[in-house]
């Protein structure tokens, strides 16, 4: 596997292949599906954000990106993992920008036996 270096550590290139037709209306669906409407911040007319209503977990506010990075982090293409992987890292106040950057580096410190 090639791996890419970050200033956090090692992250293991993109999974090809995750945009293809089928894929494609998975994900269109799942993400059709989990947003209850559009949201922005305040005095922002950008409506970046999103508010997330899924089965089985309390409603929550997400930004565009977030849903994206942990799928990546985690190597997935599901974006039903997403949203719930999202919804506990926010309810512990974890970001979705450093977090998922976390991922690769202690995975690989673990298999190096720190």
């Amino acid at each position: 596997m090639a791996y890419r270096s970050l200033c956090l550590g090692e992250c293991p290139d993109p999974t090809k292949g995750v945009l293809d037709q089928g894929n494609r209306r998975k994900l269109g669906k799942s993400q059709r599906s989990a947003i209850k409407r559009f949201i922005s911040c305040y005095n922002c007319p950008q409506q970046c954000g999103a508010l997330i209503n899924i089965e089985g977990v309390p409603p929550y506010m997400i930004k565009c990106f977030s849903k994206l990075t942990y799928a990546m982090a985690a190597h997935v293409d599901d974006l039903d993992f997403s949203w719930r992987i999202c919804h506990k890292a926010f309810e512990y106040g974890l970001d979705s920008f450093s977090t998922p950057r976390f991922w690769p580096s202690g995975s690989s410190f673990m298999r190096q036996g720190f």
